[in-house]
């Protein structure tokens, strides 16, 4: 029998001060939700802890979360505190990962014609100052701005409408913003792969395999070019379902491609839609590998990408959820 253990600290060493008493914790993590998230409940009454939590706590301080099993704790989310309140019995810290630093403004700037998406996120970093490397992956490289206007707006706000128009996914891990198409790994956890077994360490499964065969769609991503006249790119399959989507910050044709492509993805593979439930161990986070096992059904037994994760720790033990999405292998 396993104890289950937490680490959680507010500020940074030495200053930091270490949560002892928790109710709750629930992260949710995932390239496609542009930050990660973690709310954390610790009792409103225990030893004046909402008084202790009042002075501690403040919005914008560094928060590291951690937990496991037997003081084997793993890193689940390093961030900031956005939002401290009150419910009932308990006290709410609401967290973000290093997304946090990109809610501040920038100064504006018009780009000019050819601009890569690359160049525009290369100018938030620079223009908040903030120590962040900066990884496209080579699909997003393809992406052509033909204008682009930053007036009045936090580096957020453009980073939101950056990811609604390309369809990429934008996410922070280890102080680097990756830009990327999907169902790829990035530098941090190329290779990396969970082992689950049906038998074994599944808890609960709500999953249910779909094959790109039977979901026959057509992606149309509209736009015009710099004479206004109507431009547009199809990929996919005819005869069933078909998508159309308008993207006017787009006039070239390689951009517009990439853009259907991505969208295409969300809709057709093959793999899994939904999640399987298991323990706070293995370890597994978005954009790993799992390595599945089901010896009730082995044709479906194989290597499935990791689209997000969502933990949960409270009064009921610990519980890892992992959303299963388009078969590697």
């Amino acid at each position: 029998m396993h104890n289950i253990t937490h680490h959680i600290s507010l500020g940074t060493p030495p200053q930091s001060y270490k949560l002892k008493y928790i109710l709750s914790v629930d992260v949710k993590k995932g390239g496609q939700f542009l930050s990660d998230r973690a709310l954390v409940r610790v009792p409103a009454q225990h030893r004046n802890t909402w008084q202790e939590i009042e002075r501690i706590a403040t919005i914008g301080k560094p928060i590291h979360i951690a937990f496991g099993y037997d003081g084997e704790n793993t890193r689940e989310l390093s961030g900031f505190i956005r939002e401290v309140r009150q419910e009932k019995d308990s006290v709410v810290l609401d967290c973000e990962d290093g997304m946090s630093l990109f809610r501040r403004g920038v100064p504006s700037r018009v780009f000019p014609s050819d601009t890569r998406l690359r160049d525009i996120l290369s100018y938030l970093i620079t223009a908040l100052g903030i120590p962040f490397d900066l990884e496209v992956s080579e699909d997003a490289q393809d992406i052509v701005y033909d204008r682009f206007v930053i007036r009045e707006r936090t580096a957020f706000e453009v980073l939101k409408q950056l990811k609604a128009e390309t369809q990429m996914l934008f996410y922070i891990r280890n102080k680097t913003l990756y830009v990327q198409g999907r169902y790829q790994q990035d530098s941090a956890v190329r290779a990396k792969r969970a082992f689950y077994d049906f038998s074994r360490n599944v808890e609960k499964s709500h999953l249910r395999y779909v094959s790109e065969a039977d979901r026959k769609i057509q992606v149309t991503w509209q736009s015009i070019d710099l004479n206004s006249q109507p431009l547009e790119e199809t990929v996919g399959h005819a005869g069933g379902e078909r998508i159309v989507r308008q993207g006017y910050p787009f006039t070239q044709v390689q951009s517009l491609r990439r853009v259907a492509q991505e969208e295409l993805k969300k809709w057709s593979y093959t793999g899994y839609e939904g999640y399987l439930s298991g323990w706070l161990q293995p370890y597994c986070t978005y954009g790993y590998l799992v390595q599945l096992k089901d010896e009730n059904y082995s044709p479906r037994e194989g290597t499935y990408f990791v689209d997000k994760v969502c933990l949960s720790l409270g009064p009921q033990g610990g519980r890892r959820d992992i959303y299963l999405s388009q078969r590697t292998d």
